[in-house]
């Protein structure tokens, strides 16, 4: 298939296609917006050559580690939701930090983030305004709390349903002056002190 046939082609939603065996997405490479949702079967390939992209949503979608490696190909990406999808590695965070440095929002709920996946996304993904950790048990107190302080800009951050993270200080956090959305339900202890009245 060429991609000639769509040169007009700026927004795609491929959603709920649970049967394909090899869906490749190569052949769109003019698309703004490509949303491939709730496709549990098969196998996406070709994202490295969508570098017009600038909103990718693969929430809870079959998607394997070489093909979240190939999304650093992406350098015009400013919206990524993989809520769902469990291969978030460190050797992924490490390539998206060389390259994704336009990220603005980040939607990663149950994507078995670690403290090192968490520390190198937010060292180099510090233009990020939205940023989804829900329900990702491996993260700690000790690795939140350094890693969101290079969050400046955060308006949205949803830290819920996270078991590790035992005594959250809102001081981590206090340097995000722009915050109006912040969701901390299932916390087991948020701490306030006088250093983040202010938030």
């Amino acid at each position: 298939m060429q991609s000639g046939g769509f040169n007009n082609l700026t927004h795609l939603d491929l959603s709920v296609c649970k049967r394909y065996a090899h869906l490749c997405v190569c052949v769109f490479d003019e698309v703004h917006c490509l949303t491939i949702e709730c496709s549990l079967q098969g196998t996406v390939v070709g994202f490295e050559n969508l570098t017009n992209l600038r909103v990718l949503s693969l929430t809870s979608t079959f998607v394997d580690t070489n093909t979240l490696l190939s999304l650093h190909t992406l350098t015009n990406l400013h919206t990524l939701y993989l809520s769902g999808v469990p291969t978030l590695t460190p050797a992924v965070a490490t390539k998206w930090a060389e390259s994704l440095t336009k990220l603005t929002a980040l939607r990663a709920s149950e994507c078995h983030v670690s403290d090192e996946v968490l520390i190198t996304l937010c060292t180099a993904l510090t233009k990020l305004r939205e940023l989804n950790l829900k329900a990702n048990s491996r993260i700690t107190d000790e690795a939140a709390a350094p890693a969101l302080r290079h969050l400046t800009h955060l308006q949205l951050l949803d830290l819920s349903v996270n078991a590790s993270l035992g005594d959250f200080t809102l001081e981590a956090i206090q340097h995000a002056t722009q915050l109006r959305s912040l969701n901390l339900s299932n916390v087991r202890r948020v701490i306030i002190r006088a250093g983040a009245a202010e938030i």
